[in-house]
């Protein structure tokens, strides 16, 4: 009797807070907002801050799998110099390696789905603070930062889709309503590369003249002048390249010296070392971020299993062939031992 009476006291609670409790329960979705929402500083911080980790910056640096590297190294793949050593399982590496990919479209389709997707989820993302960041008011040299930033993404994704597709649909208005045209056609490739150099020239003048580790982490304005210049090389360009690269030379950035050819040596110290005047842009791997992934367990081939604890699994997914590493000079720094290549490790125990 005594249960039934505190049942039915807990069953009247309920129901005189069933009001208060449907509102205290309701979620406010933040990652799916629409232009009603409104715009205010803080929107504006949260879309620019999303660009550091969604499209070209996380499709070329996550690495999601552990037989398979990211799609940044299937151009490396097609030149035939590097293999992966699970290609038997993930065969798009090997029809890149083999020249074959293109019998295949369906297989290797399916491995750029998420490139395409996110490198324009970003694109849609950045559009809309350009955009609508008129709206809001805040101080000009904040707002001249948050529209560099947003127009270096839009940019470096747009330059990322070009180099593997070539001619892709292109967009500068986010489409923020069913009663917009989605289904946009193919700009030639040529036409894009206009607008991603008039992106990062005004990126190059709004963002701040600090480097990279200066500038809490943040893109500026050396970070838009070298992606402009990549973009310039990789048109041919070179006179206009030139140019765009003297604003990084005479930023205050400064190569990592060699102390000595271990662990003093430049790749060493750009492995293990944060703040590093070299580092003009890099994508941040820190646990409450954005972890490392799979990234560790490319560093030793199968032989490697079962000497560590932290991977069960470790695949050579990106290795070069001998024919590679015959192109450096047997004085060049990148091909001695345990520089950027390492040919043997031991453990601890000696193994």
């Amino acid at each position: 009797m005594k249960k039934n009476i505190f049942l039915a006291a807990i069953s009247c609670v309920c129901l005189m807070g069933l009001t208060s409790c449907e509102s205290w329960l309701e979620e406010e979705d933040r990652s799916n907002q629409t232009t009603d929402a409104g715009w205010d500083e803080t929107r504006v911080e949260e879309s620019v801050n999303y660009l550091y980790r969604v499209g070209a910056p996380s499709q070329l640096s996550s690495g999601t799998s552990a037989y398979t590297m990211t799609v940044a190294s299937y151009p490396g793949m097609l030149t035939g110099y590097f293999q992966n050593e699970y290609e038997g399982q993930e065969r798009t590496c090997y029809y890149a390696r083999t020249l074959t990919r293109q019998d295949y479209t369906s297989t290797v389709g399916e491995s750029f789905e998420s490139l395409y997707y996110y490198c324009y989820k970003a694109i849609h993302n950045a559009g809309s603070v350009i955009k609508h960041i008129d709206e809001v008011n805040m101080d000009d040299s904040e707002k001249n930062q948050y529209i560099g930033e947003a127009k270096f993404f839009r940019a470096f994704n747009y330059f990322t889709l070009v180099k593997f597709f070539g001619d892709v649909p292109y967009y500068d208005e986010p489409i923020e309503n069913a009663d917009q045209e989605m289904e946009i056609a193919k700009t030639d490739a040529s036409t894009i590369y206009g607008h991603i150099e008039d992106d990062l020239i005004d990126a190059v003048d709004k963002l701040p003249a600090t480097k990279f580790y200066d500038n809490g982490n943040r893109v500026g304005k050396y970070a838009a002048a070298m992606l402009l210049t990549s973009v310039y090389m990789q048109q041919g360009k070179y006179s206009e390249a030139a140019s765009a690269v003297k604003t990084v030379l005479n930023s205050g950035h400064s190569l990592t010296t060699n102390d000595d050819l271990s662990s003093g040596s430049a790749f060493n110290k750009l492995r293990s070392t944060d703040g590093l005047d070299e580092v003009i842009y890099s994508y941040e791997y820190n646990s409450t971020i954005s972890n490392s992934s799979w990234w560790p367990s490319y560093s030793f081939d199968a032989a490697a299993d079962g000497l560590f604890t932290t991977y069960a699994i470790f695949r050579r997914v990106y290795g070069p062939f001998a024919r590679f590493l015959n192109v450096y000079n047997s004085d060049d720094l990148r091909v001695q031992p345990n520089q950027f290549f390492h040919w043997t490790y031991t453990t601890s125990s000696g193994t």
